[in-house]
């Protein structure tokens, strides 16, 4: 593919330097090969950011009206790599990565109606690989770390944590390169179908491991060995969750989108501003569009719409940044307890300061006072709306009853505060700046999640609309029910999931490794082996004598 012709897409700028969260002045500056291949500073395990933020003018955005989403992602992406990528290489990298998507746009706009005489979007981002937003990133991610891994003849080892959607989008993205994966997943968490999307995946650079925990538990355990830096190093160590800078990157490219298709080439002309509703979890995709309003896009406000698990909301209202237990909700995907992009919020409002500090206190207190500048500037970007189950359930009944839009479960999240912001906070939209539009950005297939949409519309409209109609359960998500899942490893709570962690990375074979203490039955349990078939064999192979013992066996296997 030829680069596209100047202005659309003008050359890029010479090569940009990235900063870790945590330096002090002066700071190392790095490339984004180095940055995308490590996810944290193996020094001061902070977050990278741009050293300079790269602008973009309003001449731009009215020129990407025109623009497909794939020569709009170019220009973007253009900017963060300067001339460390080729631009011919970074237009196939962009135009491969998005192949697959089933949407021509890519992302297609849909009219969900007006609110007090607000026009409200969809903005919907899961018509990747696997159904979900997390395809923009990992698809554009795993590929420039493939293309640099090939480029020094090297591979990599890619760790991600997901609560459903970030872990399928990694193994989609790198399944067919060679890069190797490390997946690890809460057990009994997530979606049936999220599981499957990883599980039966049949891939020699493909490992996948469930966890007993909370949704972020092994954030802290994969932050530890990535920033081993011996480690690190032997094994070209890389964390793909959004820590990497490379997810917030690519993420930005969808609000550039949405706003030069959803506004009229005269609002974009005056800098009419937009406001942009998103369900938050890691808040990964908050902070990229926050990102992006700091590049020039105008946006208003961002609406984070959180669940019971609402750290980001009560540090919006009160300005403290305080962790708490967490709690199972039907919009599991966002069951986050502490979000790690704050980190880079809380550097953006800092205007760049050393965030080391801060991290060691909630490293150490479990807790960060906002100090009144950075409070009040939180406010003014992000306003935020905790959305209980009854809520969100109620808004995906809302959606389809009356809109005849059938809707995920964090979508409802995002849409129930839009819908709130619009309602009850009508002034915002009275400036004349202000476009009369919300764009929700609509975060995953409602494919992905049975049980919330059973409890929503009745396990009848599962059954007889959804698994029946295309557009609602796409082929490749029904078969995804007769495909054989591969063996899988519990990390147990109470175990050392660091040393775990170091065992599986230095192994050959990391699937077929089991805990010291661990018997072979208990292997099997834990990969779900435990069948009619199975038990039968497990009894024939101990002998009636030891039926009774059997059932210790029994009690000890059934923490996995």
């Amino acid at each position: 593919l030829t680069p596209h012709p100047s202005p659309l897409i003008p050359h890029p700028p010479p090569m940009p330097r990235y900063v870790s969260t945590r330096a002090a002045p002066p700071r190392a500056t790095y490339t984004l090969e180095h940055c995308i291949s490590t996810g944290y500073d193996p020094g001061d395990a902070g977050l990278y950011m741009p050293e300079v933020i790269p602008q973009v003018a309003r001449a731009e955005l009215e020129a990407w009206k025109e623009l497909s989403f794939q020569d709009i992602c170019v220009a973007v992406l253009a900017k963060f790599s300067g001339d460390e990528i080729p631009l011919g290489d970074l237009r196939d990298i962009v135009y491969e990565a998005f192949r697959g998507f089933s949407a021509k746009s890519i992302i297609p706009l849909v009219s969900l109606g007006s609110e007090t005489g607000v026009d409200v979007f969809s903005g919907e981002l899961f018509h990747g690989q696997t159904y979900a937003f997390k395809d923009f990133g990992q698809q554009i991610l795993c590929r420039l770390l493939d293309y640099f891994c090939r480029k020094r003849k090297k591979s990599a080892t890619l760790l991600v944590s997901t609560t459903g959607d970030t872990g399928p989008a990694a193994i989609a993205a790198v399944k067919n390169t060679n890069l190797r994966i490390m997946c690890f997943y809460p057990k009994g968490q997530i979606s049936r179908l999220q599981e499957r999307q990883m599980t039966t995946v049949d891939s020699p650079n493909v490992f996948v491991f469930p966890f007993e925990g909370g949704g972020d538990d092994m954030d802290g355990p994969i932050k530890a060995i990535s920033t081993d830096s011996k480690l690190s190093k032997r094994y070209n160590l890389c964390s793909v969750n959004s820590v990497n800078i490379g997810r917030i990157v690519a993420q930005t490219v969808h609000y550039f989108y949405c706003y030069v298709k959803s506004l009229d080439i005269e609002e974009i002309k005056s800098g009419k501003s937009l406001v942009f509703a998103i369900p938050t979890g890691a808040m990964g995709n908050v902070t990229a569009g926050l990102v992006a309003k700091h590049m020039g896009l105008p946006v208003r406000k961002f609406v984070c719409g959180v669940n019971a698990n609402d750290i980001l909301h009560r540090a919006v209202v009160c300005g403290e940044f305080r962790k708490m237990d967490l709690k199972r909700t039907l919009s599991e995907a966002i069951n986050i307890q502490v979000p790690y992009n704050f980190e880079r919020v809380m550097y953006l409002l800092s205007g760049g300061q050393n965030q080391q500090e801060r991290m060691a206190q909630l490293e150490t207190e479990g807790s960060i006072t906002l100090p009144e500048k950075m409070h009040s500037k939180l406010k003014n970007w992000i306003y935020t709306v905790r959305v209980e189950d009854k809520g969100m359930i109620q808004t995906i009944q809302y959606l389809w009853n009356e809109k005849k839009y059938l809707s995920d479960p964090h979508t409802a999240v995002g849409v129930y505060a839009a819908l709130k912001l619009c309602t009850k906070n009508r002034e915002l939209f009275k400036d004349e700046k202000t476009s009369q539009k919300v764009v929700c950005l609509a975060t995953a297939h409602a494919c992905k999640f049975e049980d919330a949409t059973c409890e929503a519309l009745g396990t009848d409209f599962w059954q007889k609309t959804v698994l029946k109609t295309p557009s609602m359960m796409p082929e490749s998500a029904k078969e995804l029910e007769i495909l054989p899942e591969k063996p899988r490893d519990t990390f147990c709570s109470g175990e050392d999931w660091v040393r775990r962690l170091r065992d599986v990375i230095v192994s050959e074979n990391p699937q077929r490794m089991r805990h010291p203490k661990r018997s072979a039955i208990c292997g099997a349990c834990s990969r779900g082996e435990g069948s009619e078939a199975s038990t039968t064999a497990i009894v024939g192979a101990l002998g009636i004598a030891a039926v009774a013992s059997l059932l210790g066996i029994i009690q000890r296997c059934s923490r996995f």
